[in-house]
């Protein structure tokens, strides 16, 4: 899942120069999604991620360097957390990316 941004030529420019501006805003986005998933999951899927699932967080980051830019993904890890996304209580996820 991914969420479009806006950003002036200076910010733009900035983000290309230091990959460290993306990861850390992606890691603020995991950070939030898996709080708020201890806080909203049911309890059967509390249970499931920590003993069943090989992640230790029900969401994690992917980075990818390009030529002229850097990607970060924010997904489940886990069937655990995919499952909670599918759930009623709604999505820990998109939840994170309005905070």
């Amino acid at each position: 899942m991914s969420r479009r941004m806006r950003f002036n030529h200076k910010r733009l420019v900035a983000m290309r120069k230091q990959p460290a501006l993306v990861v850390g805003r992606a890691n603020k986005v995991k950070n939030r999604a898996n709080d708020d998933f201890e806080r909203t999951a049911s309890d059967r899927d509390k249970q499931s991620q920590h003993h069943a699932a090989e992640s230790p967080t029900p969401y994690d980051v992917s980075i990818r360097v390009g030529s002229d830019r850097i990607r970060a993904y924010v997904q489940t890890a886990s069937y655990a957390a995919r499952r909670h996304e599918r759930s009623t209580r709604g999505s820990s996820l998109l939840r994170a990316l309005k905070g």
